[in-house]
C-alpha cells in the first residue's frame, strides 16, 4: 500500500520519475486501476458519512409528514373495479401555498369526486392536476395541458382500503427496510466512481496528444505510445482534484471550471517533462602517427 502512495507522489511531481518512465517499457494500466480503486474508496467513504445519516433523517421525517398529510377523516375503498369514499361530497386537496407567493397553475393537487365522469372538461372544472372518479382517474401529463384518462380495469378484482391508519402502517413497515437498504446505495456509488476514473483510459488517447506537444516543445523524445503511458500517470493530479471537488460538492458547493481536467493535465506535463541531461561521452585522444623512416644499410662488398 505504501508503494501506491509513493507512486502517487511521484506521478504528481517528479521529473526524474518521468525521465526514467518514458524510455522504459513500463505500462500504466495497473497503476491507473489501483489509483481508481483508491480514489473511489475515498469518495464512497466521504459520501457515506454524509448520505447514511441524512437518508435516515429524511426517511423518518418524510414518513411522518406523509402520514400527517393524509386526511384523518378520509377513507377510500376499492372494490369491484370502483372507487368509493366515506363522503358523498368531493374531497379536495389543494396545492400547498408557495413560500414566494407564486400562484400555482391549478388550485388543487387532487380531487376525489365519485359523481363525476373522468374527462378533460371535468378536470378543468375541478381546477386540479388529478381527478379521481368512481371508475377512472384523469390527470395532466405535462405542462402542455395534455390529459390522460386511465380506468381501473388493470386492478382487476383487487380490494383494498386506504385511510390514515393504513398509510401509517405501511410507512412503519417500509421505512425500516429502506433504512437498512440505504448503505447498499454506496456500492453503486463506489462502482460508478471507479468506472468514471478508470474509464479515463479512453480520454488518455486524446490526452496523449497534449503530452506529445509539451514533450516536443521541451525537447523530450518520445513516440505516441510512450506519451500515452506517461499520460496515464500524469492524470494523477487531475484525478486528485476531481475527487476533492466531488467530495466538496457533496458537502456544499464546489467551483466548476471548463476543461479543468485537460488544463491540469497540461500543467502536470509542463512541470514533469524535461529533456534528459545525458552527458556526451568524451572520446580518448588519438596519438598522431609518426611515419617510420626506412633504415638504409651500406651495401655489402
Amino acid at each position: 500500500m505504501s508503494n501506491i502512495f509513493a507512486r502517487i507522489g511521484q506521478s504528481v511531481f517528479s521529473p526524474k520519475f518521468y525521465s526514467e518512465l518514458i524510455p522504459s517499457k513500463q505500462g500504466g494500466f495497473g497503476y491507473l486501476f489501483k489509483l481508481s480503486l483508491l480514489l473511489a474508496l475515498v469518495y464512497t467513504i466521504a459520501m457515506g458519512v454524509w448520505f447514511v445519516p441524512v437518508s435516515r433523517v429524511f426517511l423518518d421525517q418524510g414518513g411522518k409528514q406523509l402520514t400527517e398529510a393524509y386526511p384523518k377523516d378520509l377513507v377510500v375503498k376499492f372494490a369491484d373495479g370502483e372507487i368509493s369514499t366515506n363522503s358523498d361530497a368531493p374531497y379536495i386537496i389543494p396545492v400547498p401555498a408557495d413560500e414566494k407567493g407564486t400562484k400555482p397553475e391549478h388550485a388543487n393537487a387532487l380531487v376525489i369526486d365519485t359523481t363525476a365522469e373522468a374527462s378533460q372538461e371535468a378536470l378543468d372544472a375541478a381546477d386540479t392536476f388529478v381527478l379521481v372518479t368512481k371508475k377512472a382517474v384523469a390527470f395532466r401529463q405535462d405542462t402542455q395541458g395534455q390529459v390522460r384518462i386511465q380506468d381501473f380495469s388493470a386492478l382487476g378484482d383487487q380490494k383494498f382500503e386506504i385511510s390514515q391508519s393504513t398509510v401509517k402502517s405501511w410507512i412503519d413497515s417500509t421505512v425500516p427496510k429502506l433504512k437498512s437498504a440505504a448503505p447498499m446505495v454506496l456500492i453503486f456509488v463506489f462502482l460508478w466512481s471507479f468506472m468514471s476514473n478508470f474509464g479515463l483510459i479512453l480520454y488518455a488517447l486524446l490526452g496523449a496528444l497534449i503530452v506529445l506537444v509539451v514533450g516536443s516543445i521541451k525537447k523530450v523524445s518520445m513516440g505516441y505510445g510512450r506519451a500515452y503511458t506517461a499520460t496515464l500517470y500524469l492524470m494523477t493530479l487531475p484525478l486528485l482534484v476531481k475527487t476533492i471537488l466531488g467530495i466538496a460538492a457533496v458537502y456544499g458547493t464546489a467551483p466548476t471550471f471548463p476543461f479543468l481536467f485537460s488544463i491540469l493535465l497540461l500543467v502536470a506535463a509542463v512541470i514533469n517533462l524535461k529533456a534528459s541531461a545525458v552527458a556526451p561521452v568524451a572520446s580518448a585522444p588519438v596519438a598522431p602517427v609518426t611515419p617510420s623512416t626506412p633504415s638504409v644499410q651500406p651495401p655489402t662488398v
